[in-house]
């Protein structure tokens, strides 16, 4: 197969070998989602029956801000991943001209690793805010 052009480079990975790894991050990433929903739904934070002022809590702002772009992200990366196993599945083998947008969607997935880790330390940050700024 094809190697993949990127960068002015060929790489070994072929330009038709995403489609598996992108429908396993897929159904993956969906579950956790789903998941995620779920829990945020079913514990979520009432700022109505709250014991706490909730226009007063930096705490709670920080953990609707991280949620909210939690949410984002994994949409955006579902969003992604669909599209790469979309291209990557395009097409023979040696139809290149099918899958030539390919390097662009992976650069932006390749973006996205960056902000998910930005996000991790944020989420870290909020989860260690717990601790500090909420006042008993």
């Amino acid at each position: 197969m094809p190697a993949l052009r990127c960068c002015g480079k060929r790489w070994n990975a072929g330009s038709d070998d995403f489609v598996l790894s992108s429908a396993l991050a897929i159904g993956l990433r969906f579950l956790w989602l789903i998941s995620a929903i779920v829990v945020f739904v079913t514990i979520g934070f009432d700022p109505i029956t709250s014991e706490c002022d909730v226009l007063k809590n930096n705490y709670f702002v920080l953990i609707l801000s991280f949620w909210l772009l939690w949410f984002v992200d994994q949409f955006i990366v579902l969003g992604l991943e669909a599209a790469i196993m979309t291209i990557s599945a395009r097409g023979l083998i040696f139809e290149l001209h099918k899958r030539r947008f390919l390097p662009v969607f992976l650069w932006a997935r390749a973006i996205f690793y960056v902000l998910e880790v930005l996000l991790t330390i944020f989420g870290t940050y909020v989860s260690a805010a717990d601790v500090y700024f909420i006042d008993d």
